[in-house]
């Protein structure tokens, strides 16, 4: 069984680390980014056929600790549009709040979930969740 944990080269580069280490942290800015997505989906072999397009925003304030997504699209039948809000809360990216919106063929489905994270011991969270859906049946709730 080796002992040794770093070799040479990692030790005489620590120092360098740790240094450049809190420049980063300091010279740390806003990142975005946008994509296209598209989805083709069948459905029982094909036999309903929905596509869709759509964008997907991502903003990370990695000085603030927070971070943004929204994805939204829309296609013949078939439509959604998701939002998530989050923090860094203890070293880990952690949601907030989420909402998100879907339409298949006319039917909508709905929900939003809120997190109260709690950093205290032992470690708890709560979420509130609300959610409305429709059946593909006559438009029931």
């Amino acid at each position: 069984m080796s002992r040794h944990l770093i070799d040479r080269r990692q030790f005489l580069t620590l120092p360098l680390a740790l240094l450049l280490a809190p420049l980063t942290a300091v010279h740390a800015e806003i990142q975005s980014r946008r994509a296209l997505y598209e989805v083709d989906a069948g459905i029982l072999w094909d036999l309903i056929t929905l596509h869709l397009k759509g964008t997907l925003e991502e903003t990370v304030d990695p000085e603030a600790g927070r971070y943004e997504v929204k994805i939204a699209g829309q296609g013949a039948g078939l439509a959604n549009r998701v939002e998530s809000v989050g923090a860094l809360r203890g070293g880990r990216w952690a949601p907030l709040r989420t909402t998100s919106w879907f339409q298949v063929r006319g039917r909508e489905s709905r929900s939003e979930i809120a997190y109260d994270h709690w950093q205290g011991e032992p470690y708890r969270a709560t979420n509130e969740y609300s959610s409305r859906r429709y059946s593909a049946e006559r438009g029931r709730r």
